[in-house]
């Protein structure tokens, strides 16, 4: 019994001797794996893991790919070099309407002439600025005129007379529509068609259709007014919030490259649409209109008539014609705005 004990001693003793060993020959075999690799990094044969042929195409390449960048980057530099100089030549033009460094929230929106440059970058950012100068007023301009949201349908318009005899005329419609906000959306995207199309340019040239990338139209139409042709450029942008969509539009006086005639009139035009709880849809409409101008001064109010299509050579005093005057222009605005509003109705019924 003793001896067998002594032997199973004796073999653990042996097993253990032997890991031990292993474990040390392991180690020495990593530590001589380890001292062979730094002698070979050492060695200055073996320095270069390349050969100096592929390092030199590599910078070579390194070199073209950097040059390249650099061009691609001092060309876009010269790019907006010049699109600075021409923005501000465009903000310090004379007679027009200039961004300057006023907040659009804060500038009080007034009429002014508009003028467009020749450079298309400018152009479009000019476009731009425009549009949501005119959106961002949109709710002090409803509230200056009167036209909050409300459940009383009203449609009332005003000629209303200025300083140096020239008038304004200003109409308001607000109507509440038993249907949602997205069939009156698609309603007023219907009011210029006549069968299919798009409302800013229905009837109109399109003159810039890059500016559709940014949701903007700019369009021309050619009337005829007083037996002479009258061309009116315009641009429309809407904007579709969460419950609202809002319709803005403003006319351009001058463009070297798409010319109106000189005798022009300040435009601008708001369509607001919103939501209501009841899943109702209150639009507002507002639309206003200067006494026409040419390149300095407002016309006389006979040739404002003779563009209107009102004939005062009848009437001797100047009250008397202003009287028909206002009662010619009342009655045409208002069988337009009825013209509208039926329009409006066969619209909502396709939708």
């Amino acid at each position: 019994m003793e001896l067998d004990t002594k032997r199973q001693y004796n073999r653990r003793k042996q097993r253990e001797y032997r890991e031990r060993l292993e474990g040390r020959l392991r180690d020495l075999r990593l530590l001589v794996t380890h001292l062979q690799r730094e002698l070979d990094r050492r060695d200055p044969s073996k320095a270069l893991l390349l050969p100096w042929a592929d390092v030199a195409k590599g910078l070579q390449a390194a070199a073209a790919k950097s040059q390249r960048t650099n061009a691609a980057l001092k060309h876009h530099v010269r790019q907006l070099r010049a699109l600075y100089r021409a923005l501000l030549s465009w903000v310090y033009l004379p007679l027009v309407i200039h961004p300057a460094c006023f907040a659009l929230q804060s500038r009080p929106f007034a009429l002014a002439r508009i003028g467009l440059a020749a450079d298309p970058k400018l152009r479009r950012t000019s476009c731009d600025w425009l549009l949501t100068r005119l959106y961002h007023h949109v709710d002090a301009l409803l509230a200056e005129h009167d036209l909050p949201i409300g459940p009383t349908p009203l449609t009332d318009l005003f000629v209303a007379p200025m300083d140096a005899g020239v008038f304004e005329y200003v109409t308001r419609r607000r109507i509440v529509v038993a249907a949602p906000l997205e069939r009156v959306a698609a309603a007023y995207a219907l009011l210029g068609h006549h069968d299919c199309g798009h409302l800013a340019i229905a009837g109109r040239a399109d003159l810039d259709p890059e500016l559709a990338r940014v949701g903007i139209v700019y369009s021309q139409a050619t009337y005829e007014r007083d037996g002479s042709p009258w061309r009116d450029n315009r641009l429309w942008r809407v904007h579709s919030l969460p419950g609202r969509v809002v319709v803005v539009s403003q006319n351009v006086h001058d463009d070297p490259l798409h010319p109106p005639t000189l005798l022009q009139r300040h435009r601008y035009s708001i369509i607001d649409a919103t939501a209501l709880p009841d899943g109702t849809t209150c639009c507002r409409e507002l639309k206003v209109c200067s006494h026409a101008f040419d390149g300095r001064v407002f016309v006389p109010l006979a040739l404002e008539a003779a563009l209107l299509g009102c004939d005062l050579q009848a009437h001797a005093t100047a009250a008397a014609k202003r009287r028909t005057f206002v009662a010619f222009v009342t009655r045409t605005i208002a069988a337009s705005q009825a013209h509208w509003a039926g329009a409006f109705a066969r619209a909502l019924a396709l939708t």
